[in-house]
């Protein structure tokens, strides 16, 4: 996980580049600010808050805050 800084007045955002070629999943998290995922290569699953959703690149995915999510 490579932590973008966050542009001073988008404090609730988060921004991050993540690659999980060698991470089967994640765990159930979740964060106080949002998480807008940027699919760009790959397959996978995402599940926010018991909803799951096939990610393939291109998806734009966005976690709301205080939501449990993991990949």
């Amino acid at each position: 996980v490579y932590e973008l800084p966050n542009v001073p007045d988008r404090v609730d955002e988060s921004c991050a580049i993540v690659d999980m070629r060698n991470i089967a999943w994640t765990e159930p998290h979740y964060h106080i600010e949002t998480e807008i995922y940027f699919i760009l290569q790959g397959n996978g699953l995402i599940v926010i808050d018991r909803h799951e959703q096939t990610i393939v690149p291109g998806n734009v995915i966005v976690v709301p805050s205080n939501k449990a999510h993991y990949v």
